[in-house]
């Protein structure tokens, strides 16, 4: 879904978040991912767009997300 709001352009206009259950999970990662870009969502945005093709962990946040996060695996992968 924030990939879908990034590929619509809307993600700079989302005012409030609000989550539930385990939505706070990744509300809290977006919000951690737009304050890693000096608090400018536009910037974040370019960096959340689906383009297709994983990126280095180390520049591109949902690759490290789905590389260093174990929230809903009940196993930790090896890195």
């Amino acid at each position: 879904m924030i990939q879908g709001l990034c590929r619509q352009g809307l993600l700079p206009y989302i005012d409030y978040l609000s989550t539930v259950s385990g939505g706070g999970y990744i509300g809290s990662w977006l919000h951690g991912v737009i304050r890693n870009f000096s608090g400018n969502p536009v910037r974040a945005q370019a960096m959340l767009l689906p383009d297709g093709k994983p990126g280095d962990p180390d520049q591109d946040p949902v690759t490290f997300l789905r590389k260093y996060s174990n929230y809903l695996s009940p196993t930790v992968r090896p890195v």
